[in-house]
């Protein structure tokens, strides 16, 4: 966000703000979040929140006491209504434990989520979004296969590149796996 912080859930109740130093405070109080697993800000001071192996979106805004660049006091969510869009696999969107937005084209934002080897991939049609589309896609060759990819930490570069880091050891257990 505008304000140079990362910015975490530690529960559905509570937002906290962690600074270049690795301090860590409390960011205030959260109302209306339904899941918590994972985020990631569509734009200043908006964030899209997911859950593992739940299908429910919410939009979380950040409240500030004075406007962009003010300390953030706390956050209000709202649920995106979240139904399939026409493509893909016809998988049936599961959550994840972290999903990546990256600005689409006329306004709208795509976001990203691989849960196991379904990929989601998520049209939202504002920086405000009340409602999202979804498509799914099946993806192979995964190291550690289709039902033991456990995948946390997703991202997108500024060219529009989907990354995945896989939390699950491959094989004998020695090694992790980024995916793009």
């Amino acid at each position: 966000p505008a304000d140079n912080y990362l910015y975490a859930l530690s529960s559905t109740t509570a937002l906290q703000q962690i600074a270049s130093d690795g301090t860590i405070s409390s960011a205030g109080a959260i109302t209306g979040l339904t899941v918590s697993s994972g985020a990631s800000f569509i734009t200043n001071d908006k964030m899209i929140v997911s859950s593992y192996n739940s299908s429910t979106l919410d939009l979380l805004t950040l409240n500030r006491s004075g406007g962009t660049g003010t300390p953030v006091t706390g956050g209000t969510a709202t649920a995106i209504s979240v139904s399939a869009g026409t493509g893909g696999s016809g998988g049936t969107f599961a959550g994840a434990a972290d999903l990546a937005i990256f600005p689409g084209t006329g306004g709208t934002y795509i976001g990203y989520s691989l849960n196991q080897q379904l990929l989601t991939i998520i049209t939202f049609p504002s920086a405000t979004p009340t409602t999202a589309t979804y498509i799914t896609k099946t993806i192979t060759g995964l190291q550690n296969g289709a039902s033991e990819a456990a995948f946390g930490s997703q991202w997108v570069d500024s060219q529009g590149n989907f990354y995945a880091f896989d939390n699950t050891k491959s094989g004998a257990g020695t090694t992790f796996a980024i995916y793009e």
